[in-house]
């Protein structure tokens, strides 16, 4: 059988991520949202990596969603008190 590789090849091992933390601070909301991957991995490394990201993506996805309350919020107010 043709392999692609050379022979005695070893890929190198994924990194290994249990417990990282992603932190965002809104300015404009005054919210602070973070998130963590758990240390439980029931699929290998491709359940680190979706834990990772499902993580990361909550987040973004909060601190997106609160940024633009508030800025809906201020929009609202008018142009003349946002200004005090």
């Amino acid at each position: 059988m043709k392999t692609n590789h050379q022979r005695s090849f070893r890929a190198a091992t994924h990194r290994k991520k249990p417990g990282a933390a992603f932190h965002r601070t809104s300015v404009l909301s005054d919210v602070s949202i973070s998130a963590m991957a758990d240390f439980d991995f029931t699929n290998g490394n491709r359940g680190m990596a979706k834990s990772v990201r499902g993580a990361k993506k909550f987040v973004n996805s909060r601190f997106r969603h609160h940024e633009n309350a508030a800025t809906r919020r201020l929009a609202a107010e008018g142009p003349g008190e946002a200004r005090d």
